[in-house]
């Protein structure tokens, strides 16, 4: 390594980047909301004031002692843990890393999703949710500041008591952003990145849509109490809604095929995933739907019509994204002794050798929505995004900020496997690539 790549990596990458995420990060989760509820979702107007004025007044705006919140917040946590530990559910594996370690989880994640739904559509339908709607610069600021506490205390649990599996030290701020441990477990069975990425970030993504609904429909109701020819019926923000619904769902009742994904087997426990999935994935994710809450689009071309064309394409794209996913799992199950479009699949059996020097194999899939394209599924998981950000997207470029971030990571993501698939399977990679020509856009990318 050169002198030049050394400080690169050394003061650049591994501290300078990492650090300015983390500040950038920890401010932008409340700025959005702040500026949606003090300046009516018009974004321009309120950076327009200065960014060290707008943390200054969003982090006052923030109560974070607010009760309702962390009821919120402590019942997730409670039914997450729960459902992990006590739930009835099988016993699956996820991915054998380099080391020969190979996690064990049990799958309870759609029950876990179908008690919650039904305690809360109940809960919601019975009060107003308009002032739960604007507590939610309180809300995204007790999660950042909880979320970063999270981090850290899992961070220096890799340092004192690292679980079994992947664990590497290097430098502390890189350590803390990225994470020391691969699969961090409290005891032997609750996984951290189980419970904070699928049962507490996920979760409250949904919970977070609801209210939002549930909070426009309540403004409105007072809006034109007094006028019965007066909306009553938002076909844009219930097709928002509607399609993340389906999307989350399908995440749950999919979420053992998740723990194979590379945030799972690749990526270690760090703010970058912990908080992200602690106060990020509430907040941002959500944005289309909470900035929503208080436009009202009587006349607007967004119509039944509309609605229904984009509940369909919705469906459609979250459908593909799955059947993708369920292909693959689908011949890794089977060893390959099965059809994919009613034709036998085309199979790489791959070889690779763990830090043990065990050699393993696996399956690299050509046939299917997999001849398309490397990393297929990303192209439909952006098609869904769009889907539900384009029926709130009269609210300008922000409704779409969703897509925009989820195209960079996913590209990005697509970078990172590439190179991990490329080291991991070497020569059979190669034979993949040469089948299959395209990372995630067939022809294009």
């Amino acid at each position: 390594m050169t002198k030049l790549n050394y400080l690169y990596d050394t003061y650049i990458r591994r501290f300078l980047i990492p650090f300015t995420l983390i500040i950038l990060t920890l401010n932008f989760t409340t700025i959005l909301p702040y500026i949606s509820l003090k300046y009516k979702n018009d974004f321009a107007t309120g950076f327009s004031i200065g960014i060290l004025r707008l943390v200054r007044e969003s982090w006052k705006q923030a109560n974070l002692f607010d009760f309702q919140i962390w009821t919120l917040i402590i019942y997730t946590l409670t039914m997450g843990t729960i459902s992990i530990l006590y739930f009835p559910g099988q016993k699956c594996t996820g991915p054998r890393t380099q080391s020969g370690f190979q996690p064990i989880y049990r799958n309870t994640s759609f029950l876990f999703y179908l008690v919650n739904m039904a305690i809360s559509i109940v809960v919601i339908s019975q009060f107003d949710m308009s002032g739960v709607y604007l507590k939610i610069v309180s809300f995204a600021g007790t999660l950042t500041l909880l979320g970063f506490l999270t981090a850290f205390l899992i961070y220096i649990k890799g340092l004192i008591a690292p679980s079994p599996g992947i664990f590497v030290r290097t430098t502390p701020i890189w350590d803390f952003y990225c994470g020391i441990e691969l699969y961090p477990r409290l005891g032997n069975y609750l996984d951290l990145k189980q419970l904070i990425n699928c049962r507490f970030g996920m979760w409250l993504w949904q919970l977070v849509i609801l209210i939002s609904w549930k909070a426009h429909h309540d403004f409105y109701k007072l809006a034109y109490q007094s006028d019965p020819t007066g909306p009553t019926f938002s076909y844009r923000l219930t097709a928002n809604v509607l399609l993340q619904t389906i999307y989350i769902a399908k995440f749950f009742y999919w979420e053992i095929g998740y723990m194979q994904t590379i945030d799972i087997s690749v990526d270690h426990f760090g703010y970058m995933i912990a908080w992200g999935c602690f106060a990020w994935v509430p907040t941002f994710y959500t944005l289309s739907s909470w900035i929503a809450v208080r436009t009202w689009p009587v006349n607007d071309y967004y119509n039944s019509t509309w609605f229904y064309a984009n509940i369909v394409i919705g469906i459609l794209s979250i459908w593909l994204n799955y059947e993708t996913d369920r292909q693959r799992q689908v011949v890794r199950a089977k060893d390959g002794q099965c059809t994919i479009w009613f034709k036998k699949p085309k199979l790489i059996y791959a070889n690779y050798i763990d830090e043990d020097g065990v050699k393993h194999r696996t399956i690299l899939l050509a046939s299917g929505f997999w001849s398309w394209a490397r990393h297929i599924n990303y192209l439909f998981e952006l098609m869904a995004a769009f889907s539900w950000c384009f029926a709130t997207g009269n609210n300008g470029l922000v409704a779409y900020s969703y897509f925009f971030f989820l195209l960079l990571l996913l590209v990005h993501r697509n970078l990172r496997d590439e190179e991990k698939c490329r080291k991991k399977y070497g020569k059979f990679w190669e034979q993949y690539c040469e089948q299959v020509k395209y990372n995630i856009i067939p022809y294009v990318y």
